[in-house]
């Protein structure tokens, strides 16, 4: 316990800054796209060993994670009719 400190944090950012960072997180710890990539790399070299990924449980436990606030996220769904509404005739 720190003397003074009332234990609160604040933070002043947009949805969409957020919605930015959770969507760089999902690239960070895509251990599937790292292995894909990594798969691909070592072709040319012709190695065909298992690639074994440090702590993947606890990956995959964040990735879980950030693909649920991702998939509760309203920038992550498209209003089509935003999108088309020139198309519309008044």
């Amino acid at each position: 316990m720190v003397a003074g400190c009332k234990g609160r944090v604040s933070a002043a950012i947009s949805e969409a800054q957020a919605n930015d960072t959770l969507r760089y997180l999902q690239g960070l710890f895509n251990t599937d796209k790292y292995l894909h990539e990594l798969k691909l790399k070592r072709k040319s070299k012709k190695t065909d060993t298992e690639i074994a990924v440090p702590h993947r449980a606890m990956l995959d436990e964040v990735m879980g994670y950030i693909d649920n606030m991702l998939e509760r996220s309203k920038y992550n769904k498209v209003d089509l009719s935003q999108i088309f509404q020139f198309m519309v005739k008044a």
